[in-house]
Parts: C-alpha cells; structure tokens; sequence
C-alpha cells in the first residue's frame, strides 16, 4: 500500500512545473510575487511544493520556510499564526539565526501587541459590565484607565487601535524588510499548503497577511489552493458587495489581485495514469532496496525523448533501466499486467487524479489482504477484483444491477456476461437482467480483461461488501437467489404452484435455510393474527415440495401462543401437510387452539378438518 502524503519523487510528470517555478523564483526582478499551485483535490499540488523545495533548499542565501494554515485552525488568529511562523522558522534556521537574533525579537513583540490590541479590541464592549475578570497580557490597567477620561469609551477604543495598528503594520514591514537585509537572504521563499482545507475565513487572513504584513522585496509565496474553494471563500468574506459584473468576475478579480502568477496543474491522460499505476507497483516492490527505485526513474525519465511524448512502462523498460541483469519477480509482472488492464478506465473514471488512483490501488490492496486474512486468497484473483471494482467506484448503478445477479443466481456466476461486448451479443444474452443486457457503459467494462464468464462472484462481493449492504442475503445465506426469497415471502394465490415447482429444484440444505427464513418473518410480524397469504402460502408451498420439513414446520408453528394465531393458519396448514407424522403432531396442536384460541381460531379449526385440508 501506499501513504497519501506529497512526495519528491515525480510519478506524475509534474517535474517540469516545479522546475518552472524554481526559475522564476531566481529571476532577480520579479520579487516580491505571489505564486498559484492550483489543481483539484489530490492532483498534486502538494507534492510539486516538495519538488520546490527539494530544488530550493541548501542553496546560498534563499530561506524556503513552509507555513500550513490548517494546522493553526481553530487556535490562533491567521495572521499572527503566519507572522510568528515565518519569524520563528528564520530564528531557529542556524544559517541566520546570529545575524536576526535581536530584529526576531523586535518583530516578535510587534507581533504581540498586534495579539494583545486584537484581544482588547474584542473585549472592549465587555469591560463596563465584565472588568473584573479581563485579562489581558498587563493590558486592562492601561484600558480601564484611558477609558474612565474617555467620554466615548467605545469610539475612544476603536479611533486609537485603528492609529496604533496602521502605525504597527508599516514599522513591522519595514523592520521585516531590514531583517532580510541584516541576514544577506537574498531570497525568502515562503510555501503556504493546505489552504484550501481552511474555513473561509482563515484562506482569506491567511492570503491577506502575506499582502499586508511581508509582501515586501526579497519575499516570494507560493500558495496551493484550489481554485475554486479560493473562491468561495472570497464570496464568503465579502457576502454584501455590489458586484457590477457579478460575483464570479469580481472573486476573480480578488484572487488575481493576490495571486500574480498562477499554474493550474493538468490532470493525467491514459498514457500518465498507466505509468503511474505501474511506477506505484514498482516502487513497493522496491521499498527497503535504498535509492534503487529513484536511480532507476531518473534513467527512464531522461530516456524518454519529448516531454509530450507517451511512455510505456513495462517489464522490460524497467529491467533495461534497473541494469545489471535485474529480472523483476512473477508478482511485479503480474501487477503491471493489471496496470495495463485498468489505467485507461481509472483515467478516464477520476479524471486523471492521482490522488483517487491511489486511492483505487490502496482499497485493492486491502480488499486482498482482507481475502488472504479469511482464507480466501485462492477464491479472490487481483484482477478480477481489480476490474470489479472499476464498476463499483465508477458506475455504482450497473454495480448494483450485478450484485443482484450474483444474488440471484445458486452458483454465483452471472450467465452470458461474456456475451455483452456488442449489442448484437447482448440480445442473445437472456440470462442476463435487462438493466446491465442494454447498457453500453457495461458491454465496454464487460469486454475488460480477465473475462468473469465463469468465475464465482460470491467471494469478491464478500471482500467488497462495505459497498454491497446487504449481500448477504435476507438472514445471512448467500446461496439463496434474492428474487426467489422475495417471492416465497410474498407469495400470493396465482404464484403458488408456480412457487411450488421452483422449490422443488432447491437442495435440502437451501429448503431447510428458506424454512428457517419464513418462520423468522412469520414470528416478526406484529399483525401475525390478520396475515393471510404471504408467508403463509410460501411456507405452505415449500413443505409441500419438501415433504421432511413437515414436522419440523409444524413444531414451530405449534410453539406460537394461541392467541396469536389468526382463523387463516389452520386451512394453511391442512392444505400443506402430507406427510403422516406431520399430520399427526398437528391435529395435537389443533386440540390445544381449541381450548385456548378465540371463537374465530376455533371454528377456523372445525372448517380445516370438515374440507380436508
């Protein structure tokens, strides 16, 4: 399996983005600048910032500092978060921690005022009423006593944090500034993640911050957003604006006020998500075989002609790029046979998203861990269940459609679905439900490699079955066919005998488990008294077709309570009953209604004996 964290290790071909960036990072002229990373969610983004930094880091006279807003949710004010990162980062960097030591400080307490004003400020309309118990850093002597000779102690408050902050926020720029100078940094590179995981509120301090407080020469952002939720939030933050072309011009308008130079990462075709399955097979088969893997993607990388050009990564690519005769094992190969079945279909299915690949890759893997852990390896190919699964991630209602015909099927194979790949080959395929037989998206999975003509799907829904509630059946029997329970349980007087044909066909093992089912429903309904039909006529048709669950039958009928038992469970049980002993047990039942039931149980009793059923 694979962690979800960024990496420096370019699977997806976005080295050329980073590098890029790193390039107009070291033209000299364009800071200070902002920087856009934009993609959706798990495209990248963080791992073409890892890409920048492993470029950036050690090199003469730039600090790449990181700085992730998430973390600091819900626990601190956005921009004093961001300042006092930034400044606690540069302190601790052994490289300018001497030449900064005495600005940090400066800078630091600015910070802390601007935390204590902010605190003061929120506080102000508490202190007529709540002085006693505010608190803040030394601050409320000071307040109290300006407020007491103020005669508008709320405007009084407000007019002098306004003065004090605007003077605050240029001095902290200028000593900021003058600190990049002291420390010879020539260029501060500050990467900013995760901002669009933010509540509204925070992305949008956080990006005006990095504007109003150290957006000063020598300082470059690069920022990893999407787009989109950037957007939003800026709607969120100014709800009441007059927007004259509309809130969509004016949030782009906003973002490009403060993102100057923006890359929109792409997402991958067929050919990039087929390397990048196979890479990801590759790589953990490599894993604890230290620098193997990457020496071998550079060489592939730096063989492959045009950026643009399409790369086939198989086995002996990787064997040709491995060197020293290195032959990869049977699992390896067998694993890039699946990349080559199913990366066109994940490409297509998540849009090129890595994120969701791996994703994919890692529920296969569990799902296969899960077979071996139930003794099931043998049961569970990795391909088949790979292709299983590209219908159950990206077309949840055919997967649905097929759970049901495995269902209802007694072997757990699903008739003709090797027939599907044309239309003209569906039409012949009756046994297969209509819902998948006229469906083109299912004749184009269907034709996928490995064929599931004949392959039991019972133990492949089993390992999947977080996604199929209910497979297991109405009382936990895999092996009884869903339409047939449905039908004995709500059997009516124009299906019996056809019911009663269809029983017969069932092994007593599977009559046995549909009798235990029918009793079960008989003894959960609240309206047993009423109940005609039903149940009842299924019941009656199976231990006709079944004649040695007769006795047992009648022994759980008879454990009911009397008053329970409604005029219809005698003439039931009469017309079902063939079998001599059965009958036998029952007549004895019969006497016990008599003595304990209603009038209406006891002449439903007389007329069952008189017609003879």
């Amino acid at each position: 399996m694979w962690k979800d964290l960024e990496t420096k290790t370019d699977l997806v071909n976005h080295g050329g983005i980073a590098r890029a960036i790193v390039g107009l990072i070291r033209e000299p002229n364009l800071s200070p600048m902002t920087i856009g990373v934009h993609g959706d969610w798990g495209s990248g983004k963080s791992t073409v910032l890892e890409m920048v930094r492993a470029e950036l880091v050690g090199q003469p006279k730039i600090a790449v500092l990181s700085f992730n807003g998430w973390l600091f949710q819900g626990f601190e004010d956005a921009k004093i978060a961001l300042m006092e990162a930034i400044i606690g980062e540069l302190e601790r960097d052994q490289r300018w921690s001497a030449k900064i030591k005495s600005g940090a400080v400066k800078l630091l307490r600015r910070v802390n005022w601007l935390k204590v004003a902010r605190k003061v400020a929120s506080a102000a309309l508490a202190i007529p009423t709540a002085g006693a118990s505010l608190l803040i850093d030394g601050a409320l002597e000071t307040v109290r006593g300006a407020v007491s000779n103020s005669s508008d102690d709320d405007a009084w408050l407000k007019d002098a944090e306004s003065r004090d902050v605007t003077r605050q926020i240029h001095e902290f720029r200028d000593e900021f500034r003058q600190l990049l100078v002291v420390a010879e940094i020539e260029q501060l590179v500050v990467v900013v993640d995760d901002l669009d995981r933010c509540l509204p509120s925070v992305a949008i301090e956080t990006l005006e911050a990095l504007r109003l407080f150290m957006f000063v020469e020598r300082t470059v952002f690069i920022i990893a957003a999407d787009e989109a939720l950037i957007e939003y939030a800026v709607r969120q933050h100014f709800p009441g604006l007059p927007y004259a072309e509309g809130p969509a011009a004016f949030t782009r308008n906003y973002l490009e006020k403060l993102i100057q130079v923006p890359f929109r990462i792409p997402p991958m075709n067929a050919d990039e998500a087929h390397a990048y399955v196979a890479l990801l097979f590759v790589e953990a088969a490599m894993r604890g075989k230290s620098g193997e893997f990457e020496m071998m993607l550079t060489k592939l990388v730096s063989s492959r002609g045009d950026a643009w050009s399409p790369i086939r990564v198989d086995a002996a690519l990787i064997e040709k790029n491995l060197g020293n005769g290195v032959k990869l094992d049977n699992n390896v190969r067998a694993h890039l046979l699946i990349a080559d079945r199913v990366a066109r279909p994940l490409a297509t299915g998540s849009k090129g998203n890595p994120r969701q690949i791996k994703r994919f890759l890692n529920t296969l893997m569990l799902r296969m861990r899960l077979a071996d852990a139930h003794g099931m390896s043998k049961s569970v190919n990795e391909g088949a269940l790979a292709k299983l699964m590209l219908l159950e991630r990206f077309n949840p209602a055919l997967y649905r459609a097929l759970v049901e015909a495995v269902r209802t099927s007694s072997t757990g194979m699903v008739a003709d679905i090797d027939r599907v790949a044309s239309e003209e080959e569906a039409k012949k395929a009756r046994a297969l439900p209509e819902t998948l037989a006229r469906s083109t998206a299912f004749y184009e999975w269907a034709h996928l490699e490995p064929t599931l003509a004949d392959v039991d799907l019972r133990p492949y829904l089993f390992v999947s079955r977080e996604y199929a509630p209910g497979y297991v059946g109405e009382s936990a029997y895999p092996d009884l066919p869903t339409a047939l329970v449905s039908r004995f349980l709500n059997a009516t007087q124009f299906d019996e005998s056809t019911l009663e044909r269809e029983l017969r066909s069932l092994s007593g093992e599977r009559a046995e488990r549909l009798l235990d089912i029918g009793l079960t429903e008989l003894r959960g309904k609240s309206q047993l008294k009423e109940l005609d039909g039903g149940p009842l006529r299924g019941l009656a048709a199976l231990v006709r077709a079944h004649q040695h669950l007769q006795a047992g039958y009648v022994d759980a009928i008879d454990a009911l309570p009397a008053e329970s038992i409604g005029a219809f469970m005698p003439l039931y049980m009469r017309g079902a009953l063939t079998d001599s002993s059965a009958i036998a047990k029952f007549s004895q039942t019969e006497e016990r209604w008599t003595a304990e039931g209603d009038r209406l149980l006891k002449e439903a009793v007389v007329v069952a004996r008189r017609s003879g059923r």
